[in-house]
Order: structure tokens, then C-alpha cells, then sequence
């Protein structure tokens, strides 16, 4: 863990943009293709290739927190993924069967993606994403100003995914900044 003050030493040494991440944004990671919204994943990907190419073009954030909820809460995710890509199964299974008994039956049997190894793909991916961020000392006195702060605001966070197409990394340092509502 880093004491606040000195990641704020090395942004003021180096400065770049900052993506401060939550929980969500790397259990979103995993449960993207259960809600539909794989796309989201060409995102994730640029960031980890711009990370291994220029580590010093962002700087990735998150609180004390994070690993200790990503701990509690991966496992249930990957589970709804898993019921996802059996669901999936089973649609393509009745699509198949609907060709055949329509008397055209497609070629060859119905893919399965079960048991394929996507979960555990993905939830490597988020780690990734975890093992590039500075995770931040907790400081009793930031925490209170967050929670002061956490009742006056409303809705959700922009999330990483979001944040992460306003930052242009191929080759400018840009500012990122969170839209205003």
C-alpha cells in the first residue's frame, strides 16, 4: 500500500492521467458478457496494452478497499457468468434443434462455451487490471471527507470503462477528468 502523499509526490513529479478505480469497475470486467456488453472489454484490453507498452502514460488508483471487496465478491460474479455461458448453451442448442425439425439442420453439433474457460479469462483480466493499480494507504481523515462527500452525490460513478474512452493514450498525455452531470 502507498500513503496518499506519496503518490501525489510522483503525479506532481510525473504527471499523467489518473484512473481511480472501484470494486465495480473490475467485478464489470467479468460480468460484462452476462449483461450483454462485451464491447466493453476493447477498452479494458487497450488499457492493458497501453500499460505494457507506456506504464507511465496513466497511473491506476484504488483505495484500500478494493482488493479486500474484490476478494469477497469475484466468486459470485464468476458464477453468474458461468450460468450465463450455460444459458447461452442452451439457446444454441434450440436454435439447432428448431433448424433440424424445419428440415434444413445446421452442420455439425452446437458450439458450447460452458465450462470454456471465459470466467476465469475475464476474472484474469480484471486482476490484471488490479495488479497495474497503486492501492492507496487508508487515511482515517480522507475517509471522512469521502463519506461527507458520498451523501451529497447521486447515482453511480462513471466507472472506469466510461473514463477510460475520454483518455486518449496514443502517444498525448491527456487530461481525464469525469464528465459533469
Amino acid at each position: 500500500m502507498s500513503p496518499i502523499a506519496a503518490v501525489v509526490a510522483d503525479l506532481l513529479a510525473h504527471p499523467r492521467p489518473v484512473l481511480c478505480l472501484d470494486t465495480c469497475d473490475l467485478l464489470d470486467i467479468i460480468q460484462c458478457v452476462a449483461e450483454g456488453k462485451a464491447r466493453r472489454l476493447e477498452y479494458v484490453r487497450r488499457l492493458i496494452d497501453a500499460l505494457l507498452h507506456r506504464p507511465d502514460d496513466v497511473k491506476l488508483v484504488v483505495s484500500y478497499l478494493v482488493p479486500v471487496e474484490w476478494a469477497q465478491n469475484w466468486a459470485a460474479v464468476v458464477a453468474d457468468v458461468e450460468r450465463k455461458t450455460h444459458a447461452v448453451d442452451e439457446d444454441i442448442a434450440e436454435i439447432h434443434r428448431a433448424w433440424k425439425h424445419a428440415g434444413a439442420p445446421l452442420p455439425g453439433l452446437p458450439p458450447s462455451f460452458a465450462g470454456g474457460g471465459l470466467p476465469a479469462a475475464l476474472t484474469a483480466l480484471a486482476g490484471d487490471v488490479l495488479g497495474w493499480a497503486t492501492v492507496l494507504d487508508r487515511e482515517d481523515a480522507c475517509v471522512g471527507r469521502a463519506l461527507d462527500r458520498s451523501t451529497l452525490a447521486t447515482g453511480a460513478g462513471e466507472g472506469l470503462l466510461r473514463l477510460w474512452r475520454l483518455a486518449d493514450l496514443s502517444g498525448k498525455k491527456t487530461s481525464l477528468t469525469r464528465p459533469s452531470r
